[in-house]
């Protein structure tokens, strides 16, 4: 299970009508494809402005074409508890 950001402060999580108000995972996930695009985008450009270097840029890349093909070949499993897709 992934560790949520309250999870450190709190004993418990929170109500369970505050959690699906807040979770956007069901459209999250419909524009899963396009996000990881244009985080790849953001990349690209943040490495041409050389606010990365050439091996952050590689690897960062790298995981994102990981993401995309799980997307892509629709073997990423989202989970009920995800809260959203970041």
């Amino acid at each position: 299970m992934s560790k949520k950001l309250w999870g450190g402060r709190f004993e418990s999580g929170p109500d369970q009508q505050a959690f699906d108000l807040n979770a956007s995972i069901q459209i999250d996930a419909r524009m899963a494809i396009q996000d990881v695009k244009g985080s790849i985008a953001w990349a690209n450009a943040t490495h041409q402005a050389q606010w990365l270097d050439s091996t952050a840029h590689k690897n960062i890349i790298d995981g994102l074409k990981n993401i995309l093909k799980e997307f892509e070949t629709q073997t990423f499993k989202f989970e009920p508890h995800d809260e959203d897709i970041h």
